[in-house]
């Protein structure tokens, strides 16, 4: 689900370089929505098939391919490979089509555009891009190659290939706090939507908290009457 995430978000990149207008004009739920689609998808085709097929009780700590039928985590190890090498790839192209942009921009002008500030945030952008790219090379995608790996290389034994499958994990961490960094952490807008989930929630805990002590207002007003009926009865 990681991996489809990350592939949806680069193709999300590349659709703003390319049709800045049109994505800009979106709607920002219903987008939301469909772009969270694959990623749900995909875990839950997984999860079902690895549930209904299971052929394992017992299973190293976090170690996904192992967790499923032989022929499954097979195919399972086979999307993520692609899935991966699909990123690099859209990350590559939008790479790619940002250097050309400003290759042609510093060309026609002559290098007279270089203080301008678009041409500026295009460039950190750039970058930024670059960094994703090589992070995730080390990170994510070597992750998907170590857990592909017992099965490129025979003479591993069975212990052997369940440890590297289960420290493959340590990468795709790797990955997972890169990513939270670069979109939650240095993106404005990721910042911003982040801030409000954080507002909101505070205000949700503010409302309970408030719903929770009338409660116990009225709660101990209903007990301090019940203690005061109970005394006048008893003196008379």
């Amino acid at each position: 689900m990681r991996l489809i995430l990350l592939l949806v978000i680069s193709l999300d990149l590349i659709f703003l370089v390319l049709k800045p207008t049109k994505y800009n004009s979106i709607e920002v739920y219903p987008y939301a929505y469909v772009v969270q689609a694959p990623c749900f998808t995909f875990a839950l085709v997984f999860t079902v098939m690895g549930i209904l097929f299971i052929d394992r009780e017992y299973i190293i700590v976090c170690n996904i391919p192992l967790s499923y039928p032989n022929e499954l985590g097979s195919s399972w190890n086979i999307c993520v490979i692609g899935v991966s090498v699909a990123i690099m790839t859209v990350y590559a192209a939008t790479t790619s089509i940002m250097w050309f942009r400003d290759w042609q921009n510093v060309r026609k002008s002559d290098g007279a555009c270089v203080l301008d500030p678009s041409l500026r945030y295009q460039r950190k952008m750039m970058k930024t891009l670059s960094v994703l790219m090589s992070v995730f090379f080390c990170s994510g995608f070597a992750s998907a190659l170590i857990i592909l790996s017992p099965n490129l290389i025979s003479s591993l034994d069975a212990h052997a290939s369940a440890y590297a499958q289960s420290y493959a994990s340590i990468p795709a961490l790797i990955s997972c706090a890169q990513n939270f960094y670069v979109y939650n952490a240095m993106s404005k807008d990721f910042h911003k939507a982040f801030k409000k989930n954080l507002i909101a929630l505070r205000k949700w805990k503010n409302a309970k908290l408030s719903q929770s002590n009338s409660l116990f207002q009225v709660t101990k007003s209903a007990r301090r009457t019940s203690v005061k009926t109970a005394t006048v009865n008893s003196k008379q």
